[in-house]
């Protein structure tokens, strides 16, 4: 006569597929709330970036002869947004009402998201291409470079800025200088020449002048007339004259004016 219920050697046999079925369905739920929460979070960063392109907007609109919008000018009075509290270190606003936000948090939590696109912004000065401040192999927003910087001087410029770029990057920077027809550059920026190899650039172009520089082991620089010209061990690397100034320094920024 078969007795009802499981045998012991049953009930272990269900136990350990439950076992197995939890140590396979345990992640894969984990996951899924992980990502429902990354897109949460996300979503935060996506309305309070909305928030602050509708708040641009709105300040324009009230404030038609402030060219320039800052985050500053529409923080406290304009921006409405309710939701997760999301703060985020970088609000870029560009002249056209687009934004860049960049380290962001959502409840004090660091979340790896990017709302809006970084840009680099060109600029036409006394008759030069301006750079801001922005780092290396950087594509950049809708905008192509001009090619004719990275080969021709500017007319009537002793110091003066080249770059590597193949028109949307930009791969390197250079600080360039004359020394009669003969042209010199000094690599700089944090994928730049070592300090050594600027040095001996500076070595050459002043060969006939090296009474006006001064070499030492962190620094180096020469002076002829309104051409002055310098280099640092951490690759930081300018020329100016009494008409402009080019800068490339060793986080990456590189600019003219």
């Amino acid at each position: 006569m078969k007795k009802d219920g499981f045998t012991l050697i049953e009930l272990l046999a269900v136990i350990v597929i439950l076992a197995i079925i939890a140590l396979i369905a345990v992640p894969i739920i984990l996951n899924i709330i992980g990502d429902t929460k990354k897109q949460s979070d996300e979503r935060s960063i996506e309305l309070y970036g909305d928030a602050i392109k509708n708040a641009v907007a709105d300040y324009s609109i009230k404030n038609p002869t402030d060219e320039e919008v800052t985050f500053e000018d529409i923080e406290e009075d304009y921006i409405e947004y309710e939701g997760s509290k999301v703060e985020c270190s970088t609000h870029e606003i560009y002249s056209d009402g687009t934004i860049w936000l960049n380290g962001c948090t959502v409840n004090d939590k660091p979340v790896e998201y990017e709302y809006g696109e970084k840009k680099i912004i060109l600029e036409t000065y006394y008759g030069y291409w301006l750079y801001d401040d922005y780092g290396w192999d950087l594509t950049v927003g809708g905008t192509t470079l001009p090619e004719e910087l990275s080969k021709t001087p500017p007319t009537g410029k002793n110091a003066y800025l080249k770059l590597d770029t193949d028109g949307t990057t930009v791969s390197a920077a250079y600080s360039c200088f004359k020394r009669g027809t003969t042209e010199y550059c000094l690599k700089g920026g944090d994928g730049g020449a070592s300090y050594e190899e600027n040095q001996e650039i500076m070595r050459k172009a002043f060969a006939s002048s090296i009474n006006s520089c001064a070499f030492s082991d962190f620094y180096s620089g020469c002076r002829v007339g309104s051409l002055n010209v310098g280099a640092s061990s951490d690759v930081d690397v300018y020329a100016y004259d009494d008409s402009s100034e080019c800068r490339v320094d060793a986080g990456g920024a590189f600019y003219c004016y």
